[in-house]
Parts: C-alpha cells; structure tokens; sequence
C-alpha cells in the first residue's frame, strides 16, 4: 500500500518536472511564429547586407558544390558551411533560415529550462519563460547571423555540464564539442575551455578528472576550430586561428576615438576594402596580406592601450557599461527599430537583458543546489563579457549571453518567490538587488538620434540593392534628419543623385560627406567624376590626385586621373599614368576600355600603350 503511494507521488513528480518544458515550448513556439510572420517581409530581413550577405552568399556557393571564396576565412566559417546543408534541402532564402532557426531558438529554449531545473522546478519555470518570451533573442534568431547558433551551443554546454553525477568521456568530448561550435562563432568562447576544466575540477575536489577526460573535452574543441585553422594556414602560411578578423575588430574597439561601440578608427573606409587589407598596406607603407593586416591591427591596438593605460581603463569601463546597460547597442541590425515597427516586440521587448541582470543577482548567491550550475553559467558569462571588454559592445555579443543569465535569473527568480512567499523581514533579502539596478541607471546609454539614423541609412542601403533609388534617397534623407553628422548617409545619398542627373547637388553632397569622414577615397573619386561631368576638369584633377594619396592600391581611379590630365591637355603625364597603370597589371580592365574608348575615337596613342588597349 506504502509502496504504490510512493510510486504514485514519483509519476506525479516527473509529470510536474516535465511540464515546464511543454508549456514554455508551446510559448515560445507561438511567440516565434508570431514574430516570424510580422517580420518575414521586413526589409532588414529580406535584404541581408554585409555579414549576413556573405553568410547567404557563401552558404549558397557551398550548396551548389562550390568551394570557400579564396584567401582565408575572414568571417566565422561554421555558420554558412551549416546553412550550406540547410540549402542543400531547401531554396537559399531568409525565409528558410528564420525558420530553421525558429527550430534553433526553440532547442535553446528547451535546454535553458532543462538546465535551471536541475536547481529547482521553479527555477526551470522562470528560466524557460524569460528566454521564451525574450525579445533581443527572437530578434536575432530572425536574421542571418550565428548569434542563435552560439546562443544554442552555449545553452547545450550549460545543460551538458551541470549534471551532478560524474561526466564520463563522452559528456566531456560533448561539451568540447559545445565550446567548439561557441568558439568557433567566436574565437573569445575558447576562454571556456579552462574555465569549464576548473569547474569539473572543483566538483570533483578529491578526484581530479583523468588526462582522458581533458583530453576528451580538447579533442572535441578540436574537432570543430582546427579544420577552419588549417585552411587558414594554407593560405597564409601563418597561425591563423578560425578568422583573420581579430586584429581588425581589435583596433575598432581599441583606438584614441573608440567609444565603446562599433565605430570606425580615422582612416579605415571598408565601402570597396570590406576586410580592411588595402587600409592597412596603405597605413603601413607596404603591401600586406590578410593575415599581415590583422598582425597589423593588433600592433596598432595594442600599442595604443599599453602607451594609454588611463584611457583604455575608462574605455573598458565604459564598454562594461554598454554590456550590463539597458539598451540593446546596434550594430548592423537595430532592436529599438525592430521594437518600433512590430507590434509583437511592442509586447515582449522589456524581456532581455536589463531584467535577466536584476533577478540574476539574486541568482548568484552560493548555495547547496547544484552549485556546478551556477559556476558553470558564471563561466560562459565570463567568456561572453571578454568579447565585450577587448573588442567593442554590442547587441550581438551580448544575444549569445542571454541563455546563461537567464538561467541564473531562474534561480534569482525562484530566491524572490521564496522571500516574497516568507515573513515581510525576509524581504531584506532583496538587497542585491540594487546593485544591478544602479548599474542600469549609471550606465552609458546609446545615442538614440544617431542608432535612428543608423538604421535608416541601412535601409537606403537595401533599397539601392532592390534599384529602388527613389526609396533610397528618402532612406538617406531621414537618416541625415536624424544625424547629419552621418558621413556615410551624405556620400549614398550624393551617390543616388549622380543617377538622377543632379550634379550640382551630388557635388554639395559629397563636400559634406568629406567634411565628416575624413579623406575617403571612394567619396574622393567619386567627386572627382562628378567634377569631371561638370566640365570642371581642374577640380577633378585635384580630386583625383587626394584619392590616389589616399588609396594608391585604387587603379581605377588611377586611369581616370589619367583622363583628367588628357582632358587638360596634359598628355605627357596622362600617358605616363597609364604606363604606371599598365606596368602594374596590364590587364587592368579599366586601363584596357579607357585606352580602347580613345582610339576608336581617333587619338593616337605611344606604341606602348596601343599594345595595352589589346592585351593578350
């Protein structure tokens, strides 16, 4: 009789364990669906740009049986060769991959709850919901970008990591093979390697784990990171780990200018150098390969912070301040425009980081439930601030932190419930609270004029890719209504009038686009053209000779400074420019249709440069 009570109380406990699981799925299964659907046609979904195009872009070559684009991995390779086999099986759209990641985000959401549960049902309860009904997270996992993919590999490590019996090889070689995938989305995530051994190290106090068992979390980290660096070996003949973007992203988020967030130092344009190669041969007098270049950036970086010690102290601080502070900081993608023009993130936005941080102090008090958990959760976190603090903060770096502090504020949750369910004194408690409540209010906070038009500039971006250049125009001008001090939004937009005929304006333009960033070389020459159009051959001559200082690599616009000299009758030096041209690359495309152009009009041109107008 005793005994089939007991069996009867055990089937109702599993029943009650399982169920958060179910109803949090189901939640964030409605919850994804509906922001899907209010998103499938939202133009920073349906046209990708830069990261993402090259994620779309690559996994697409892949599908087809093509090979990776030559040189080496400048962006993280996991995630296009896994949309590769997704492409394989499906049309290559963004559509597919809101949907595949809709499953993504949901196996993220199922291995929160089932991880904060091992501290408490309660606990599993509250984790699942927040990360369910999290709105940064749902955002994300409907762009194309690895940030769900991380996201998704940091939360099965947590779950992997936190049972409380002893983890035999094959766990350990899973969660190896979790950091890989994290690590190899980004490189900072193999600070986990270490900071997981101590964990397991420290649960076992008297038996330290076996060799086997670190080895067997290695070769898993190994099995994912060492095939990108082996590519990247051959063919740079350098130690290359996974991308050769480090250097860069370095210098971006370490420079006399940097303020904590994506801003580019003087002198980087990457509109026609996207891996920031040519910007660094130019900066450092001599050609450089990628991997050169990265080297490059990382002396310059590191130079400045070891001459700057004071400076660079206050920059991490301020970047510490942008990750724990309560706006989701842009980078390409916008969460503040997402919330504004969709009513479902209306609803769910306050779900993030700002309330994880306020329960997750309650979370990190030490206790006897499962204490693996918490210093596991606290390691993954750990690793995810690092690449806050030496690169730049940004929403997307701290997307992949959301599963970790939501399980940490599932446990802070279930602390509350219980002091609020105690004696009133037992609110007392609370008192780790205010410190992540004063962080919030001392925190920097973005510039919302400047995030807005951002992302309007993003959109006349999009716009100008679909040739709707009407669109686009009026994309620059809200953005410029914004911020006028948006460089970038000034050149498309005077980029966009050159289409429509309107010189003089386009000219205005461009002079304001210089005003703000700087000695650009594309805006140079592009102005130079527009001079050139105008009849205003000195001008563009001028132009040309600052566009050529500022990109000497730029051969086009080499032979077009060329044509400025023989329009001003300088035809000795005209000729001489294209000789440089010609003895540089001699098939210089071109070089070959300016040098063409001009003999079917009837110039006579050296005999030198009549054998460059028909190469071989």
């Amino acid at each position: 009789m005793h005994e089939a009570s007991r069996n009867g109380r055990a089937v109702r406990l599993r029943a009650w364990a399982a169920t958060p699981l179910l109803v949090v799925l189901l939640t964030g299964f409605a919850v994804r669906i509906a922001a899907l659907i209010a998103m499938r046609d939202d133009l920073s979904i349906r046209v990708p740009l830069l990261d993402a195009r090259h994620y779309i872009d690559t996994a697409t070559a892949l599908a087809q049986g093509g090979g990776w684009p030559p040189g080496p991995h400048f962006m993280s390779p996991i995630y296009p060769f896994l949309l590769s086999g997704l492409f394989r099986l499906a049309p290559p759209t963004t559509l597919v991959v809101q949907w595949a990641q809709l499953i993504l985000g949901l196996g993220t959401v199922a291995f929160v709850t089932l991880a904060a549960g091992r501290h408490s049902v309660l606990a599993g309860w509250i984790a699942g919901l927040l990360y369910a009904l999290c709105g940064p997270a749902i955002a994300y996992e409907n762009h194309v970008l690895m940030e769900p993919l991380i996201a998704f590999s940091l939360a099965l490590l947590i779950w992997l990591g936190s049972t409380e019996e002893r983890p035999g090889p094959a766990r350990l070689a899973a969660v190896g093979l979790a950091i890989g995938v994290a690590a190899a989305g980004r490189p900072t995530y193999l600070l986990l390697l270490p900071l997981a051994w101590l964990v397991m190290a420290r649960r076992e106090r008297e038996r330290q784990p076996s060799p086997a068992s670190v080895a067997a979390m290695a070769i898993g980290v190994a099995l994912v990171i060492l095939p990108p660096t082996i590519h990247n070996v051959r063919a740079t003949g350098r130690w290359s780990p996974v991308t050769t973007s480090g250097g860069l992203n370095l210098y971006i988020g370490n420079h006399a200018q940097a303020s904590g967030i994506y801003s580019l130092p003087p002198g980087l344009f990457l509109e026609k150098d996207p891996t920031a190669t040519r910007s660094a041969s130019r900066l450092a007098g001599r050609q450089l390969t990628p991997a050169q270049a990265s080297s490059y950036y990382a002396g310059l970086a590191w130079n400045w912070m070891v001459s700057n010690p004071i400076p660079t102290a206050k920059l991490w601080l301020r970047k510490a301040g942008y990750m724990m502070g309560p706006d989701e900081v842009p980078q390409i993608e916008s969460f503040d425009t997402i919330r504004r023009d969709h009513l479902v993130f209306r609803w769910i936005g306050w779900i993030g980081f700002p309330l994880y941080l306020l329960l997750a102090a309650l979370g990190l008090r030490p206790g006897h439930r499962n204490p693996t958990l918490r210093r596991l959760t606290i390691a993954v976190l750990i690793a995810g601030a690092a690449a806050h603090l030496i690169f730049f903060s940004t929403g997307r770096y701290r997307a992949a932190m959301l599963p970790a502090m939501a399980i940490l504020a599932g446990m802070g949750g279930r602390s509350l419930v219980e002091r609020l369910r105690g004696e009133p004194a037992r609110a007392i408690g609370l008192w780790p609270m205010l410190i992540p409540l004063l962080i919030l209010m001392v925190a920097p906070r973005i510039d919302s004029r400047a995030a807005q038009a951002w992302s309007r500039h993003q959109d006349g971006i999009r716009y100008e890719m679909l040739g709707d250049f009407r669109e686009a125009t009026k994309a620059y001008r809200a953005a410029l209504a914004a911020d006028s001090t948006q460089g970038e939004s000034w050149h498309n937009l005077a980029a966009c009038e050159v289409r429509a005929e309107l010189l003089e304006e386009a000219a205005v333009h461009y002079r304001a686009s210089l005003r703000h960033l700087g000695e650009n070389p594309v805006t140079l020459a592009n102005l130079a053209v527009v001079y050139g159009r105008l009849g205003q051959d000195a001008r563009a001559l001028e132009h040309f000779d600052r566009a050529v200082a500022a990109d000497p690599a730029d051969l086009a616009v080499r032979v077009d400074r060329g044509v400025a000299l023989y329009r001003l009758g300088r035809l000795p030096e005209a000729f001489a420019a294209w000789r440089e041209v010609g003895s540089e690359n001699p098939s210089e495309p071109s070089l070959t249709h300016t040098l063409v152009r001009l003999r079917a009009g009837g110039v006579e041109l050296p005999p030198d440069l009549v054998r460059l107008a028909r190469p071989e």
